[in-house]
């Protein structure tokens, strides 16, 4: 009886944590998934860079930001010692929706309107990142959520993690907002600024013609 109650303990912490009841071949094949989507990421990234020949202007791009941002949190995720915390958990999974976010905003509002209208056929180069980085990378990055992340939030509320992993996405949606606003009124601001010159210089040339 002293010995079963001893073990049932053990077993419980053994089920539900995702390290210790993933098998070595398992945690072999994730951490092989987790180096393609990293490599897949990155090469996106260097595609473009090196097609566009701006990295500093690219690096500004949210599909950029959010590749990056989903190969970082993944690399961090190999470490043992964080791969099942939390925090990490959270933030690769917001990492992960805003790949597919990013992915679902090029397929239905940028790609149709590149290479003349075709879908996907621009410069060979750039259409490389832009299939890496747009559907191959959020495709990886559903599977290793899945594999990988969901086990570690296990017995989260759906709303909460959804409210948690939207926080990348709107945060950078919030921040171009207040660009462009602050952009709109140093425009609105230099104009009426100019406004009394111009009128200056038109008064001579009408006293001219009155004369």
């Amino acid at each position: 009886m002293s010995q079963s109650r001893s073990s049932s303990p053990q077993h419980s912490v053994a089920s539900t944590h995702p390290e210790a009841a993933a098998s070595p071949r398992a945690r072999r094949h994730d951490s092989r998934l987790a180096l393609i989507l990293i490599a897949v990421a990155c090469c996106g990234v260097l595609a473009q860079t090196i097609s566009t020949g701006r990295p500093l202007l690219d690096l500004t791009y949210y599909t950029v930001q959010s590749a990056l941002l989903l190969a970082l949190t993944t690399a961090l995720g190999l470490v043992p010692r964080l791969r099942t915390t939390t925090a990490l958990a959270i933030v690769r999974g917001a990492a992960t929706v805003g790949s597919v976010v990013a992915g679902i905003i090029y397929t239905v509002a940028i790609a149709p309107g590149e290479g003349d209208g075709r879908w996907l056929l621009d410069e060979p180069l750039a259409a490389v990142g832009s299939t890496l980085q747009h559907l191959v990378l959020p495709i990886l990055g559903i599977v290793v959520l899945r594999r990988e992340v969901i086990g570690v939030l296990r017995g989260w509320r759906p709303g909460v993690l959804a409210s948690l992993w939207l926080m990348w996405p709107l945060a950078w949606a919030l921040v171009l907002a207040v660009l462009r606003g602050v952009a709109g009124v140093r425009h609105h601001v230099h104009l009426r600024a100019r406004r009394p010159v111009r009128r200056a210089q038109r008064q001579p040339v009408l006293r001219c013609q009155a004369h």
